[in-house]
């Protein structure tokens, strides 16, 4: 998707939004155990999280024991999942560190990077390093304190979201899309 024509920032509340599957490979606890330390320092922030997985229920009954309110949400269109991404001002994207999850890049970046918004990640090395090198997000070396701090340095600098939701947009629209992708393998073929 390339059709982001602005960056904004929210004024509060802030939405912040893990929108992948809720199962194993996802480490969506560590997300849900930086909350409270996020809505500590955030009073208002709003919190998002998909409705779907193998750990459904598991992850609802650990937002429970946090006392957190969380939003627990599932689009079955493309279209009204971008657009409701769209309005979010954090991006989480946790992972297992295992190789699969190293070598294959979760389309949920994708999906953050082309509406604009910047990403909070866990460590995990592959993948992560285009989070660092394109500066698209804040990385956390996967402690629940250190994952909570990240999200908290973005929530506080609203140019850091904007010049980072920019930053995505660009790459997005000049690097990580279908022709550039194409072009490449073509060129590798060729030769």
């Amino acid at each position: 998707r390339t059709d982001v024509a602005k960056v904004r920032y929210n004024e509060n509340p802030y939405k912040i939004a893990y929108s992948g599957m809720l199962d194993y490979r996802q480490n969506v606890g560590l997300f849900v155990n930086a909350m409270p330390l996020i809505r500590n320092k955030s009073p208002t922030s709003e919190f998002y999280l998909s409705n779907k997985g193998d750990e459904k229920d598991k992850i609802k009954k650990l937002v429970n024991k946090q006392k957190i309110p969380a939003n627990f949400t599932w689009f079955e269109s493309d279209v009204e999942y971008y657009n409701f991404i769209k309005t979010c001002d954090v991006g989480i994207l946790t992972s297992s560190n295992d190789l699969p999850r190293q070598l294959g890049i979760p389309s949920k970046l994708f999906s953050y990077m082309a509406a604009g918004i910047p990403v909070v990640a866990n460590e995990i090395g592959g993948w992560t390093d285009i989070i660092k090198e394109n500066k698209i997000g804040l990385v956390s070396n996967g402690d629940p304190y250190d994952f909570a701090d990240k999200t908290i340095e973005l929530l506080t600098n609203p140019k850091t979201i904007e010049r980072m939701g920019r930053n995505a947009v660009e790459i997005i629209k000049n690097k990580f899309n279908w022709k550039k992708s194409a072009e490449l393998y073509m060129d590798i073929y060729e030769h």
